[in-house]
């Protein structure tokens, strides 16, 4: 009989290649295709589609070299998946909820290598996070779609308040100033978030997530290649603000 800890542990290795799949996937490709080696593009048999397997199995002929976000992405998810199982009971809230992170992992590589929130991934995002708010919590319809609206229009309001802010800025210096800190994909992680968080918790969420942000921004104030109004990749602090709420959320 398969224990739950086993099957915890399947499910988050899969996750974990799901993830990595769909991130070397969807950026750069109109269809997904067959899982490929990064260097000679040679389809890779079923057990080397995982970074882990690949450590037991070898990898390619070519001997490319690994890409260290594969390995850390599964090792992260076979991580997060063991601790939300201490947390919950391995039900429906917990799966839904794994699913969610799962998303919200996407999300926060496509936008920290290539610096954009894809529409699918966006939009598959918002059908887990119905999900979860409808059918892991006890939240209804209207506490669920409310918290998605809140959520958009305030992320809506900080964007053209950013907008605003940066064309003054920009007269100011006399410069052109065309990079803002918030792009209009992140005014739809603000809907995601807040069917996630509901209508009640779609303000810390988002406060979580800003302050992520605010941190993120300080920290990269500090580098010694800092340029001002240089966009940074903000889906990375919304999701992980927002993550870190909706767990605590949830185990409250």
């Amino acid at each position: 009989m398969v224990t739950t800890g086993a099957l915890v542990a399947t499910g988050a290795l899969l996750a974990g290649g799901v993830i990595n799949y769909f991130a070397d996937q969807l950026p750069r490709k109109s269809r997904l295709t067959r899982p490929l080696c990064e260097r000679c593009h040679t389809p890779l048999p079923p057990q080397r589609w995982f970074a882990l397997t690949r450590s037991l199995f070898g990898g390619c002929s070519c001997a490319a070299d690994r890409v260290p976000r594969h390995v850390i992405v599964e090792l992260a998810a076979i991580l997060v998946l063991s601790e939300l199982k201490v947390s919950f009971p391995a039900g429906v809230q917990f799966w839904l909820l794994a699913l969610l992170l799962a998303c919200f992992s996407l999300i926060i590589i496509i936008d920290l290598e290539h610096r954009i929130i894809l529409k699918y991934v966006a939009a598959m995002t918002a059908v887990a996070a119905l999900s979860y708010g409808l059918l892991g919590t006890q939240r209804g319809w209207g506490e669920t779609l409310g918290g998605g609206v809140a959520g958009y229009g305030l992320m809506y309001l900080v964007f053209l308040g950013g907008r605003l802010f940066v064309r003054a800025a920009g007269r100011h210096q006399d410069t052109a100033i065309t990079e803002f800190a918030l792009g209009r994909g992140d005014i739809s992680l603000g809907a995601i978030i807040g069917l996630a968080a509901g209508w009640l918790g779609v303000l810390p969420a988002l406060f979580c997530g800003v302050c992520a942000g605010g941190l993120g921004a300080l920290i990269i104030r500090l580098r010694r290649d800092y340029r001002p109004f240089t966009a940074m990749p903000y889906g990375l602090f919304l999701m992980s603000g927002a993550a870190a709420f909706l767990w605590l959320q949830a185990a409250i």
